[in-house]
């Protein structure tokens, strides 16, 4: 915000910052936020959209993971894909099963989990 007052100030041929650059140089940066840092899915502005996952996936993805973590247990045991989606439905992050399925297809597609038996998932 410094350097757009700053750079406001001398495209005017000001000698000094005023308190106006500065209002403009907030404006500018709020809407760069409402035009290309918006979570699509929640519609709220967020930072992390332009740092390349928005905060409401990065929550999604963790609590993906600490419950097929949580479901494999210590010897790791494949979790049957049942019981992981009632699971991941039941956590209210995902709305419902086929979102869930296809969470998990896309994680599988990551190689961040993947398929030891079919129908059964493990971490990576």
């Amino acid at each position: 915000l410094i350097r757009l007052s700053t750079a406001r100030a001398r495209l005017l041929l000001k000698n000094q910052v005023e308190g106006e650059d500065a209002d403009r140089a907030i404006f500018l940066f709020n809407e760069m936020l409402n035009n290309s840092g918006v979570d699509v899915n929640t519609g709220k502005v967020d930072i992390g959209v332009l740092q390349g996952r928005p905060r409401s996936e990065v929550s999604k993805l963790s609590t993906f993971m600490d419950t097929l973590k949580s479901l494999e247990g210590e010897p790791k045991n494949p979790v049957p894909e049942q019981e992981f989606v009632d699971e991941l439905v039941k956590s209210e992050k995902f709305k419902d099963e086929d979102e869930a399925r296809r969470y998990i297809r896309k994680l599988i597609n990551e190689a961040s989990i993947y398929e030891s038996t079919p129908g059964h998932y493990n971490t990576v």
